[in-house]
């Protein structure tokens, strides 16, 4: 078993979402690597050298698919979350695409994207749900969305990768060329909302835009709380958890000029 694609559809077919010794190492090495590119990249917005990437952002070039998957999500998702939640998913969708602007990239499933957004955190609706001890929560998600994929005539590919989006979006760092830009995007659209990365790349004035529309009032605590649910302890929940995963959500500099 490859540990490059923790978070993958086979992998989790193969794991049930239990890290291994040597993926929690992995596992490890990406929250580090993670932190010191985010700390270059805002050292650099900075001083100077990336300011005119903030010239690419255009937040009315985002457009919320109608296709029937994506609104067959919207409403799952809305019957299922609180509207705390729900304004994350929404959040980590126009994120992932604000990111794609900011890096240039134009290779993108926007449905995918979407409706990968508004159910990645579904696994988190229900605390007493056992499936929390027994397996990653982003399961959960994943595996609601691919029967939505299927249930409107998505192939199997396209069904994987939406499920794959989802799984993976809990590892610190996505390689886009291992997991697909879809992934990438919505991996890096909700740790911008639950950590504050990669923040700096976009404008204050984007950034508080999409707060209007989307607030993030009590976001912090709920989310801190819902990963402190009785997770099972090698899951990527459980082990970031122990990791400390609350000082770094604490810290998010988005909750203190946003909430």
């Amino acid at each position: 078993m490859s540990t490059q694609k923790i978070g993958s559809y086979d992998w989790c077919k193969e794991t049930n979402g239990i890290l291994s010794k040597k993926e929690k190492k992995k596992l490890v090495q990406q929250l580090v690597i993670s932190q010191v590119t985010n700390h270059l990249s805002a050292l650099s917005y900075r001083i100077g050298l990336t300011k005119h990437d903030l010239k690419k952002i255009d937040l009315y070039k985002i457009k919320f698919p109608e296709s029937k998957a994506g609104k067959e999500a919207l409403s799952y998702a809305t019957d299922q979350c609180s509207q705390v939640l729900l304004n994350h998913c929404y959040r980590t969708f126009v994120f992932g695409e604000l990111i794609a602007q900011v890096k240039g990239i134009h290779s993108i499933d926007h449905e995918l994207l979407f409706v990968g957004s508004i159910l990645h955190d579904l696994g988190l609706t229900n605390k007493d749900n056992e499936n929390l001890c027994s397996c990653c929560f982003t399961m959960e998600g994943a595996k609601v969305a691919k029967s939505i994929a299927e249930k409107n005539s998505w192939n199997e590919r396209r069904s994987v990768k939406l499920y794959t989006s989802i799984s993976a979006h809990l590892n610190p760092k996505i390689d886009s060329k291992i997991y697909g830009n879809e992934s990438f995007l919505l991996g890096s659209g909700a740790l911008l909302d639950v950590l504050g990365t990669r923040h700096h790349t976009i404008p204050p004035l984007i950034l508080k835009k999409v707060h209007d529309k989307y607030p993030r009032a009590q976001f912090k605590n709920d989310i801190i709380k819902t990963m402190s649910f009785p997770h099972q302890k090698d899951s990527r929940a459980g082990y970031l958890y122990r990791l400390g995963f609350s000082k770094f959500a604490k810290d998010n500099p988005l909750d203190r000029l946003y909430s």
